[in-house]
């Protein structure tokens, strides 16, 4: 639900949206994310296969860089691809702790 302090209107240009204002938070949100989504792959039964690590962070690359244009934002679409790409490897890495976790407990 959104609430308007005012009368509804129309963007004249792009919406442009900053979700971290440095480097340091975008790290920490990222892998915030990452054990999050492990922890829903891991709910759902999912277990980590040895493609998954190498073959689910290039699909992200390539999601990222080619089908959503971040070529387009030279260097820094680049950079930002690569990163998710990272993060997409680190939500792996998390979920096989999990298993690893649980099977300890058990």
């Amino acid at each position: 639900m959104v609430e308007l302090d005012g009368a509804e209107g129309h963007l004249r240009h792009h919406l442009l949206h900053y979700n971290y204002d440095s480097w340091a938070q975008f790290h920490a949100k990222q892998a915030r994310y990452a054990a999050y989504e492990a922890g829903i792959l891991k709910q759902r039964g999912l277990r980590p296969r040895f493609h998954n690590y190498l073959l689910q962070p290039l699909r992200e690359f390539r999601r990222r860089y080619i089908t959503l244009s971040g070529w387009r934002d030279g260097w820094h679409g680049l950079r930002l691809s690569a990163l998710m790409a990272y993060y997409t490897y680190v939500t792996y890495v998390d979920l096989a702790k999990l298993w690893r976790t649980s099977a300890a407990q058990q």
